[in-house]
Formats: structure tokens, C-alpha cells, sequence
């Protein structure tokens, strides 16, 4: 064994022992007794019927709405391999893509990706060998699947202002994993860029809690309206004082008359010079829908999702609704999809060191980029026949063709003759 062989076998066995040494000496940490509603917050579960905002995902139908559309689009976009030019459909490293996950498929387990980047602004990936231990982004490495960890359960070890280390920690027996500290190169830390904390990254619901707070809320008020009948509430007043007896007694009357929703108000005869009277609507109840409205479109703002999108097309047409479509893919989804690339191209590295692959989102198979594409050929056909060389066109329009060697000459149609003046 040569020296280098030696050297490299050293590395390996001191990195086994110091990995090691870390979960032998990393302090037991006391099972932490949550309380059930944290732990179903933690789990992205929410309070049935007790009225308060704790879930957006579930609790907010436009945040609901946002990160699922754009999360089944990425999902739609197929994950390829390529050596240089040629495609790659063959390997350890297309086999590990195309089925990341042993309990769901490829497009759950991406969709949940992107959920998660919408819900925490990231995602941590752990790569696991065939017989489900954890495995390092090394050279070589026997990766067999890769398993999603929620963001709220993983912890930052810090030493020396330098990040040494992840600690997951286990909430209950429905997680994935037990409780474990993991190194840097045994985590695949996909994140949003967040300027306030160096290892962390910002979620944009944290931008848009206010605005699903105010709809949440605004759907509860129509909620308990549509239950009263679509009532807002009658004020009783009187000259002369009343006991507790016979305010006990016009408050039955009142919710008797009152019984049911969806029935008919029954009549009310009060004596005593007591009137009963409704109270008018204000300004802010007669702009209700179109504040729904607004927080509807700030919370779509935040995500990035077009109105369009979601089906809601009263102020625009098919041509705007198509335009904006193919806007939000390339300055939205593609810029999502490099970022996923870049994180992804450090798990092929590892799993087929000396394959050259590099891993890409084909955006152009999605039928919105197809339909853009055909578009793209009518107007090369249109400069082809004005004399501009096909190499030139399909560099300038990006029509994916290859180069060729007769396309650096201009044609032009031979039944285009010059009007001879003497003809005139």
C-alpha cells in the first residue's frame, strides 16, 4: 500500500472516531415532555375549534393555496443528469433522483421539499446507506435514500464561530428519526438566504404571519355573520331600570328569535318601553370584501404566486394570464430549481465522484415552456425567411437546436424575384 493509500485509510478511520467520540460525549438531553398542543404544532397540526391562529399552513386557505401550486409545479419539472451534452439515464446517482425516498415517491418527496422552503425556509436532507444508518457526503459514499428532517426539530452546534454539527431532536415515536447529533457533511442544508442568522434560513411565511393572521380572523368574523343569520347583533335599551329577572327574560326572548341559522326570525313583542335597535354597519364592515381581497394579494405577493394561477382571473385575459404564467416560471421557479441544483450537485459528486454528472431541472418539458417554445419557432421561421442564418436565430431565441454547418449562410425564398422597370 503506497503512502498516499495510507493516508487517506488515517483520515477516514480519525474522522469514524471523532464522529464517535461526539455522540458518546454529547449530553444526554432529558426526554422533553411537550405539551400536545406544541407537539401538534410541531407536527404542522392545528387547535380544532379553538378559534386561535397557530398553523397558517392549515388555517390560512391563500397560504394553503401558494405553497401547494407552487409546490406541485415543482414537482411537475423533471430532474435529469447530464455528462457534458449527452443525457444520462443510468447509475446509482439517476437511481437515487429519480426514488430519493423509500416510503413515497418523487413527487411527494419534492413537493414536501418546496414546503417546506415556503413553511421554514429550508430543508435538511440526510442521506442514508442500504441499511438505514446515516451516511457522509464523501467521495464514494454508499448512498442508498435520502431522509427529510423538519426544520424546528434540528439545532446548530456553534464552536468557534464555526458550524460543527446538527442536533436533531426527537419529539415523540411518530418521527422519522431518534434523536442524534449529526456532522456538517452528514447534512444536506438547503435554505432561503436569511441576512439575520448565518445558519439558518428565512421562511417568507414569516414575512406573510400578519396578513394570514387578519384573513384567518376576517373568515372567522364571516363565519360567526353567516351562523346569526348574517346578523351583527341587536342593542336593547330602555328608560327604567330592570332586574336581573327580566333582563334574564328578554335575553331568552331575543335568542329564541334567534334559534337556528338558515330559519326565519320569529316575531318579538317586548313591554316596558323597551326597544330594540340594529346597529349600523361602518366603515370597515363595508369594505370587508375588498380587504379580504387585499390580504389575499399581499399573502400571494409574498410567495410569489400569481393571482392567475390560483383560477382568479377577473382582471385579466387569457393572453395576460399566459404571460404571467411564463413569468413566474422563469423568475420564480427556475431560480428555485438552481438553487435545489446547486445543493443537489454535492450529492451526485458523492455518490459518483468520477461520473462528470451535473444535475439540472428541465424547465422545458413543463407544456407552458412547449407552448412558449413553438412560439419561438414561428418567429425563427419569420427572420429564416428574411435572411438571418439559423446558427444566429437559434442562438438568439434559445431553440435548443444543434449548430450546423449550413447555418452560418443566409437564404432567402427563390419565389422573391426584383421588379424589373421596364415591366412597370
Amino acid at each position: 500500500m503506497d503512502r498516499d493509500s495510507v493516508m487517506k485509510l488515517q483520515f477516514i478511520i480519525s474522522m469514524k472516531v471523532l464522529h464517535s467520540l461526539r455522540q458518546w460525549l454529547a449530553p444526554s438531553e432529558p426526554a422533553k415532555a411537550f405539551s400536545p398542543t406544541l407537539s401538534g404544532w410541531l407536527r404542522g397540526e392545528g387547535v380544532e375549534g379553538s378559534g386561535a391562529f397557530l398553523n397558517a399552513f392549515q388555517q390560512s386557505t391563500w397560504v394553503y393555496a401558494a405553497i401547494t401550486a407552487k409546490a406541485t409545479k415543482l414537482a411537475q419539472i423533471p430532474l435529469k443528469l447530464y455528462r457534458g451534452d449527452d443525457l444520462v439515464a443510468e447509475g446509482r446517482a439517476h437511481d437515487l433522483l429519480q426514488r430519493p425516498h423509500r416510503q413515497m415517491d418523487r413527487f411527494a418527496f419534492w413537493e414536501l421539499v418546496a414546503t417546506w422552503f415556503d413553511l421554514r425556509g429550508e430543508a435538511f436532507l440526510v442521506p442514508l446507506d442500504r441499511r438505514g444508518a446515516v451516511a457522509a457526503l464523501r467521495a464514494g459514499a454508499d448512498i442508498d435514500s435520502l431522509a427529510i428532517l423538519p426544520p424546528e426539530q434540528m439545532t446548530e452546534i456553534i464552536e468557534n464561530h464555526s458550524l460543527t454539527g446538527w442536533r436533531y431532536t426527537c419529539t415523540g415515536p411518530a418521527d422519522a428519526r431518534a434523536g442524534m447529533v449529526l456532522l456538517p457533511e452528514e447534512v444536506l442544508h438547503l435554505r432561503l438566504p436569511n441576512p439575520f442568522h448565518p445558519w439558518r434560513g428565512l421562511s417568507p411565511l414569516t414575512v406573510a404571519q400578519l396578513a394570514a393572521q387578519t384573513d384567518y380572523h376576517s373568515a372567522q368574523f364571516m363565519k360567526g355573520l353567516i351562523l346569526n343569520n348574517a346578523d351583527t347583533g341587536l342593542i336593547v335599551t330602555t328608560e327604567h331600570h330592570l332586574t336581573q329577572a327580566q333582563i334574564d327574560q328578554v335575553q331568552a326572548a331575543l335568542r329564541e328569535r334567534k334559534a337556528r341559522a338558515g330559519m326565519a326570525d320569529r316575531p318579538l313583542f317586548l313591554s316596558g318601553g323597551v326597544k330594540v335597535e340594529k346597529p349600523a354597519l361602518n366603515a370597515a364592515d363595508l369594505q370587508f370584501l375588498e380587504n379580504r381581497k387585499f390580504n389575499r394579494q399581499e399573502i400571494l405577493a409574498v410567495f410569489r404566486v400569481p393571482e392567475t394561477i390560483l383560477g382568479f382571473t377577473e382582471d385579466a385575459n387569457r393572453a395576460v394570464a399566459q404571460a404571467q404564467l411564463l413569468h413566474w416560471i422563469h423568475h420564480v421557479l427556475a431560480p428555485l430549481c438552481r438553487r435545489l441544483e446547486a445543493g443537489l450537485q454535492t450529492l451526485v459528486e458523492a455518490v459518483e465522484p468520477r461520473g462528470g454528472l451535473s444535475v439540472c431541472f428541465d424547465l422545458e418539458d413543463l407544456p407552458e415552456m412547449q407552448e412558449a417554445r413553438r412560439q419561438r419557432v414561428d418567429a425563427a421561421r419569420t427572420l429564416f425567411q428574411l435572411g438571418v442564418p439559423l446558427n444566429d436565430i437559434n442562438r438568439v431565441l434559445d431553440l435548443g437546436l444543434p449548430t450546423y454547418s449550413w447555418g452560418n449562410r443566409p437564404y432567402l425564398p427563390q419565389n422573391v424575384q426584383p421588379l424589373e422597370s421596364g415591366n412597370a
